[in-house]
């Protein structure tokens, strides 16, 4: 689309060269936010992965590169007034706020308010979202080319194709036309099925409703674009704006075009909720979420989600603050609090707003959440920078706040949750690449084969020719033309070298694992069964190597519980007796006293009524949830977030939450830290309780007494500082300062202890010592008293600093130093974020498994080492290493200096490198076992913040690798969605192993949607994960059955169906190879067409089936009590290279020479296979070949079962009985294969076939117990490996385990059992360890083989 002319879009003329007072830019949050803002949406230079996933991920380069809205005039266009002056227009004032006078040329965008027309000539995205593959015009071609690029589909296409050519297929046509059919169809049904549930889920997104101011015919944004050029003088908010303008009838909403845009009459749920907001109900309109428009004023009640990225301007809060929660986002449920602009400050609701002319200049469209930048200016009012507090980010839920206006900046997939998410991305498993490469070499093979033997054929048919008498018009057939004809001959008849039934097996196979999973009762906790979405990577499960995990939500509750306290040098622990706090206020202890109103003063809690909203409301809060019932979606299902699970009902319109006349009401308190909401909660239940929060009061019940506190001044809680203050006027007029933070921070500005003995605090230290041990998150309290004087000279010296226009942080923090120093110590507090069920023995026996283990947290540092301890990630017997940069040169010296110090010097003595994936693990334990068994190990952990990830994803990843290789656990804290994207990408492009990213929020998607296997939980915080995920369950624990039984189980039996697959096809068409030689390489097919069509699709089909349905080489209790097994299929041991050369050009070719060779030598060239001297005939020969061979076939599957059940013995039965019921229909006028009528009974008949078909199955199978036996010896290459078996009966196992040799814990590597594991209560359990001494690879290779017959 061509970009929009100058005359349409709104334009930057200047009034002229008045001076004005400048208006600095808003600051975009110190270093740290700096830091973030060029990792997400700053510059694309740079090689590093940051760079890579740029290119790839939505929106990550910055600006989408599409009309930016704003097409600079010329200079010559400027017109200038002779005289100077100090009016400017709006829209000029606007640009010097925020640019200085100088737009830059960077997708920047002017929005006018409601004025969707002119916003609408400047090309923004539309707010509708589309996560379908498909669409009706693309469907057949798309889907089609989904099916063909499996290569094994498109051969067998090309195989049809050729069987149509005259004189060149040995078979019917309709015999390969049918299979393919089958498993296209499936394939296709399939994925138009899956896409269609997406689609419907677009739409419940794209439909759901929404209220907006009406917009006017010409928009009340017009003048102010006309004053911007004329001059005029801008009507303010309270003046009625130009009749021609705005009243010219209702435009889009409300007016002619309503059909158009969706628009309809207000729901009575929602006439009654404006008007209980003393809003008119004729100012507003309803329309679907994908018609708002950038320009649009949206109504957002309490609970409601943002449907777009929008500029607070109207807040029924106190002082224009509006409290969100970003669960969706960033993953933490505490609240966030947002403010309306300076000069938005006095904007009415309701019709007024509708009439506002004013416009906001934003900046392009970025990633980054924790930026923005921007002006807004209404009427002749002076601009007021925007920053991140401003804007209202697409996905976030409104709470504690009746209602506000916002204005749409940001819509569908330029909003900042849109540009973090990425395009579904089409997972395929190892598995199925793997297999897409054999195939492609099986097909290489066939072709070279293919031509060889049409070469052949053609050069016999030149020279024996002459002799071939009886072949009449073919004998005069040429040798160029039969090798010609003999390429489409033998490619049709050796089709089935590739197994066309394998892959519809597979698909059937998968579905079947998945519906076990979700059946599985063991996954199933709160109302949720698990639900697998990807079931191609169903086998991967069992063989992840990487587990990269986000923290809140995931391994937490998210729930924060005040549990103790150090006060006056003594802990107080309530867990233990729950009125401790309360006896100690009893018996007049004046620390414990001070600290419960310390809890509830110093804060930014707001309390929240509970049930107070009238019915009516409360139905329309329930009917507007339903529509907005999963509208939190990522680019796979959903890009805006939906309402949290957990909702709050609406609070009562037109009156403060939380107000005193409401105080006895229950109430619940919201905040933007989880940890002030459970001190504050704390305190209620301790005898002072918060009733309400006003702009510059805070009203407290304490122990009975109602007081009220005036707020002087809040210094906020920032990484930094790692701290907060309040400064509080008391009842009694005196000026406190209440202090709390981290311990490492308030020791130092704390004054000395009255204790002499006690002067450094050393009691409180050993406190907080033993609070850390058991992961509590500690805050220590401290006040200081300031007397009239102090507080007068620190009030002036903080106003100026918040005044200021230049150096506002620096400032603000000196004046914050003058009173936050020399306090008097009131307590420490210990807050305990509860773990969700069994996480820390989920990740203990992860470990034990050889995960290796990532935590992807937007947490603070503090907050996640605390988890990390009490979670088992970390323990005190780690060494933990804490990197921390400000530049790539920082952090490049901090990993050497790392690597150096932890990882080289074990590295050194072994003469080789750093620990790379599995080969480091044993490479460590053959230096313990070179240090002693007593030896202990170094464990190391990594703690690294995002800024300081941020500069080691860029230049040092493979640095940064060669250290976490070394590591059990890597904590990434502070870290953005897009940084959790990154670090899974690093981790499985650098080290190509499997990947497993698990998360519960919105902020977790891309990591999700990047790694192997993405798992989402549906948690507190939405089901915006699940939805997006691979596989959804309900909690964490669940995490260690869905791996080691569902994925080892799937792992076992795909790898087993594909090995068995290829292995029967390949002895079946071995033998068509092999009779080529006695027919003259004639292209003569020596099994019957029909049964090698039937062959794979019928036949042979259910046994497979079976196989990969039912499986199970160990049993449940072996692999949740045994963890290291999960370490035996490592690096795809059952499925490679080699396994497929064994399967097919081992035992395949071996099975298909015994059986060939072993007909002809008994009944071709011994005699007859009838006493009475009658011979068999060629389909007599062909026909017991084809039955010996699925006989061959089915004993190989049942031997290499470790499982045998009905379902397998009716797979058996109905491959065998085949012979009894489908020769009436083979040998009926329908199909007409009359050659086969009566050989059955002729076969069965034959004495000397029987004897040979024993004689030939016991010669197939002396390879394949050979081969067994040499496995079961474990030797290896350089016969150096040592195995202890340790056989254990289910009633004696644990005696079986104490009387076995004792092996060193990480010098084992569970292998296999060498008997079947019967799935019975009498069942065999057996355990090879392997001491891995010397030739690790070649060791494992031997030992850790699956045993097969």
């Amino acid at each position: 689309m061509a970009p929009p002319s100058e005359e349409d879009v709104p334009t930057w003329h200047d009034r002229g060269e008045a001076a004005v007072v400048p208006v600095v830019p808003p600051l975009i949050g110190g270093e740290s936010d700096r830091s973030r803002s060029s990792l997400e949406g700053g510059s694309s230079h740079g090689s590093g992965l940051l760079a890579g996933l740029r290119r790839t991920t939505s929106g990550s380069g910055g600006a989408p590169r599409r009309s930016s809205g704003m097409v600079r005039k010329s200079p010559s266009n400027i017109r200038l007034r002779t005289q100077p002056t100090i009016a400017r227009s709006p829209t000029a004032r606007l640009r010097h706020a925020v640019f200085r006078g100088n737009l830059p040329d960077d997708g920047s965008r002017l929005v006018l308010l409601n004025n969707v027309a002119a916003n609408k000539k400047c090309d923004y995205c539309s707010n509708e979202l589309r996560t379908t593959k498909y669409t009706w015009l693309n469907l057949i071609p798309k889907a089609l080319f989904e099916q063909f690029r499996r290569i094994a589909n498109f051969y067998f296409l090309f195989v049809a194709i050729i069987s149509y050519i005259p004189n060149v297929s040995p078979t019917n046509p309709a015999a390969n036309v049918l299979p393919l059919l089958v498993v296209v169809g499936f394939g296709f049904a399939r994925d138009v099925y899956e896409d269609l549930k997406r689609r419907r889920l677009d739409s419940r997104i794209n439909l759901a409703r929404f209220i907006i101011l009406r917009r006017t015919a010409a928009g009340t944004g017009t003048p102010f674009a006309a004053a911007s050029s004329s001059g005029d003088v801008m009507a303010s908010a309270g003046v009625p704006p130009l009749p021609a303008a705005t009243d010219g009838g209702d435009a889009g909403v409300g007016g002619g075009t309503t059909g158009l845009l969706g628009a309809k009459p207000l729901e009575k749920d929602d006439v009654a909720a404006l008007e209980r907001a003393h809003l008119s109900p004729d100012a507003h309109a309803s329309v679907p979420s994908r018609k708002i428009a950038v320009g649009d004023i949206v109504w957002i009640r309490k609970g409601e989600t943002f449907p777009a990225d929008m500029v607070l301007l109207v807040s029924s809060g106190d002082g224009g603050v509006a409290f969100v929660s970003t669960a969706n986002l960033d993953g933490e449920s505490n609240l966030k609090r947002h403010v309306v602009a300076a000069s938005a400050a006095h904007l009415p609701g309701g019709d007024a707003l509708r009439h506002v002319a004013g416009g906001c200049h934003a900046q392009a469209p970025a990633a980054s959440f924790h930026s923005f930048r921007g002006s807004l200016a209404v009427g002749m009012g002076d601009p007021a920078p925007l920053d991140a507090a401003n804007l209202l980010l697409r996905g976030s839920v409104l709470r504690n706040t009746d209602w506000i206006y916002g204005l749409a900046v940001y819509t569908g997939p330029e909003s900042k949750i849109a540009l973090n998410m990425r395009n579904p991305p089409s997972k395929m498993g190892p598995i199925e690449v793997k297999l897409n490469w054999i195939v492609g070499i099986l097909f290489v093979f066939l072709a070279l084969v293919v031509i060889v033997t049409a070469v052949v054929s053609g050069t016999l048919q030149g020279v024996k020719s002459d002799g071939q008498w009886y072949m009449g018009e073919k004998r005069l057939v040429t040798g160029v033309k039969t090798t010609f004809i003999g390429l489409g001959t033998f490619l049709v008849l050796f089709s089935t070298w590739i197994p066309i039934s394998l892959f519809v097996t597979l698909e059937f196979v998968r579905v079947i694992q998945a519906a076990f999973m979700q059946s599985d009762i063991h996954l199933t906790s709160r109302g949720h069964t698990i639900a697998a979405k990807a079931t191609n990577l169903n086998e991967m499960l069992g063989n992840v190597e990487h587990v990269l995990s986000d923290k809140t939500g995931t391994l937490t509750e998210n729930e924060m519980n005040y549990v103790a306290c150090s006060a006056g040098g003594r802990i107080i622990d309530i867990r233990g007796n729950p009125t401790a706090m309360q006896t100690a206020v009893a018996n007049g202890d004046t620390d414990a006293r001070s600290l419960i109103i310390a809890m509830a003063l110093c804060h930014a809690v707001v309390p929240e009524p509970i049930a107070d909203e009238p019915p009516a409301a409360k139905d329309a809060s329930s009917s507007k949830r339903k529509l907005l019932g999963g509208f939190s979606k990522d680019m796979t299902s959903e890009v805006a977030s939906s309402v949290s699970d957990v909702e709050s009902p609406p609070a009562k319109s037109g009156s403060a939450p939380g107000s005193v006349a409401a105080a006895d009401h229950l109430v619940e308190y919201q905040g933007q830290s989880p940890d002030e909401v459970a001190l504050v909660t704390s305190a209620r239940s301790f005898g002072v309780e918060l009733l309400d929060r006003s702009l510059d009061t805070l009203t407290v019940r304490e122990f009975g007494t109602v007081k009220k506190y005036t707020m002087l001044g809040e210094l906020e809680f920032d990484s930094d500082r790692k701290r907060m203050s309040m400064v509080l006027r008391d009842p009694g007029g005196d000026v406190v300062v209440i202090c709390k933070g981290a311990d490492t921070v308030m020791l130092p500005l704390l004054a000395p202890s009255d204790d002499p003995s006690d002067a450094g605090h050393a009691t409180l230290q050993e406190n907080i010592d033993v609070f850390a041990k058991e992961g509590l998150r500690t805050l220590v309290f401290a006040q200081k008293r300031l007397s009239a004087d102090e507080y007068t000279a620190w009030a002036k010296q903080f106003d100026a600093a918040r005044n200021s226009l230049e150096e506002r942080d620096s400032l603000t923090e000196a004046a914050a130093a003058v009173v936050e120093t020399n306090m008097t110590l009131i307590a420490c507090t210990a807050v305990e974020d509860r773990l969700g069920t069994n996480v820390p023995e989920t990740i203990a026996f992860l470990r034990a498994a050889g995960v290796r283990l990532w935590v992807l947290t937007g947490d603070k540092r503090e907050t996640a080492e605390n988890i990390g301890y009490s979670s088992n990630l970390l323990d005190t017997n780690m060494t933990v290493i804490h990197l921390k940069a400000d530049s790539p040169d920082g952090i490049q010296l901090a990993l050497n200096n790392a690597i150096q110090q932890h990882v080289k010097k074990d590295g050194a003595q072994d003469g080789e490198g750093g620990p790379v994936a599995e080969e480091g693990v044993l490479r460590r334990a053959r230096s313990r076992l070179r240090r002693g068994h007593d030896a202990k190990e170094e464990e190391l952990g990594i703690i690294i913040d995002g800024a300081t990830l941020g500069h080691a994803l860029e230049s040092h990843a493979e640095l940064l690798m060669e250290l976490s290789d070394a590591c059990k656990t890597v904590i990434c804290c502070r870290v953005t969605p897009l940084q959790k994207a990154l670090v899974v990408r690093m981790v499985r492009e650098l080290r190509k192993t499997n990947t497993l990213a698990i998360g519960d929020g919105g902020n977790d998607v891309s990591m999700i949607q990047e790694a192997h296997v993405g798992v989402g939980i549906y948690g507190k915080e939405g089901s915006q994960a699940a939805r997006a995920s691979d596989y959804a369950i309900s909690e964490f624990r669940h995490l260690q059955r869905l791996l080691t039984i569902h994925g080892r189980y799937s792992y076992v039996r795909t790898a087993g169906v594909i090995a068995l697959s290829l292995y029967k096809n390949a002895s079946f068409t071995l033998t068509q190879f092999l009779f080529q030689i006695w027919c003259f390489w004639s292209g003569t097919t020596f099994n019957d067409q029909w049964m090698v069509s039937t062959f794979n699709v019928l036949i042979t089909a259910w046994t497979p089936l079976f196989f990969g349905t039912f499986e199970r080489d160990l049993s449940e209790e072996t692999l949740e009590n045994h963890p290291e097994v999960y370490l035996s299929y490592r690096k795809n041991r059952l499925f490679n290279t080699w396994t497929v050369v064994e399967y097919v050009l081992g035992y395949g070719l071996w099975h298909a020479l015994c059986v060939y060779f072993g007909l002809y030598l008994s009944i071709g060239y011994l005699g007859a296979p009838y006493t009475n001297g009658q011979g068999g005939g060629f389909y007599f020969i062909g026909l017991a070949n084809t039955f010996i061979i699925i006989l061959v076939t089915f004993a190989k599957m049942t031997l290499m079962s470790h499982l045998i059940n009905w379902f397998v013995i009716f797979g058996l039965v109905f491959g065998i009985s085949t012979f009894f019921w489908l020769m009436p229909i083979l040998t009926s006028p329908i199909v007409g294969e009359y050659p086969l009528e009566g050989l059955v009974l002729q076969l069965f008949s034959s004495t000397a076939f029987w004897l040979t078909a024993v004689v030939i199955i016991a010669a197939c199978f002396l390879l394949d117990f050979s081969v067994l036996v040499i496995r079961q010896l474990g030797i290896d290459s350089s016969g150096k490996a040592v195995a202890t078996v340790l056989v254990a009966t289910a009633p004696t196992a644990a005696a079986a385990t104490e009387a076995a040799p004792e092996v060193p814990y990480a010098t084992r590597v569970t292998q296999l059992p060498a008997q079947r594991a019967r799935d019975t209560a009498s069942q065999v359990t057996t355990m090879v360890t392997v001491v891995e001494a010397t030739a690790a690879n070649t060791c494992l290779r031997t030992a850790l083989a699956m045993p097969r017959c």
